[in-house]
């Protein structure tokens, strides 16, 4: 009776762990086919008719943006993603041409990264990989942008989460601890850089 007992225990509870994860992955795929939706979608819109003769990436990426805000009102999960590939993007535009739109592209930029981070914070712990991912999507920006300062803000947030979740000798841990050292080098806090980077 104890062994039918532990076998039905033992059957259910991987039953229960095969179904969990059957849903979480129809979840994935139910917002990967959003995601694929409204990009084909915003894709079929830059047609001739819709938009200027010679469509360029920034026009796609800002009709993408003007859409987006409503697009997926239920799946913050989903937009967060966008946001971030759209945020890639502008940065790398802003890479790619000559300073008359740079700023205009890193704005962009930025907007989309801190409502990613937003969006993720919302509903996920500040140790979880996609919102540790967000954070440093905007520190890189803010401290290409000349904001060393919020990147610094950003950054150690990033190392202290770290040190709380992997300790303070992981290897994620001490290169986040090196990323505020070349903050604050920048800053021009080199005593405090040093120091750091002396530790790592």
């Amino acid at each position: 009776f104890v062994v039918l007992v532990a076998g039905v225990a033992t059957s259910t509870t991987l039953y229960l762990r095969a179904e969990e994860a059957r849903v979480r992955a129809e979840a994935a795929a139910e917002r990967s086919l959003a995601a694929i939706g409204f990009t084909e979608e915003i894709v079929r819109s830059t047609k001739p008719g819709y938009m200027s003769e010679d469509v360029n990436v920034s026009e796609v990426l800002g009709r993408i943006s003007e859409r987006l805000e409503e697009a997926f009102p239920d799946d913050p999960e989903v937009e967060a993603a966008i946001r971030t590939s759209i945020g890639l993007s502008y940065q790398d535009l802003a890479n790619l041409n000559p300073a008359a739109q740079t700023e205009e592209y890193l704005d962009a930029a930025r907007a989309h990264f801190e409502r990613a981070l937003a969006l993720r914070h919302a509903r996920l712990p500040e140790a979880d990989p996609q919102v540790l991912e967000a954070r440093r999507n905007l520190v890189d920006l803010l401290d290409e942008m000349g904001d060393h300062a919020e990147a610094e803000r950003h950054q150690r947030i990033v190392w202290d989460t770290l040190r709380e979740s992997l300790g303070e000798q992981d290897p994620e841990t001490i290169d986040a601890m090196i990323r505020v050292s070349e903050i604050l080098a920048r800053e021009e806090k080199f005593d405090e850089a040093v120091r750091l980077a002396r530790v790592g």
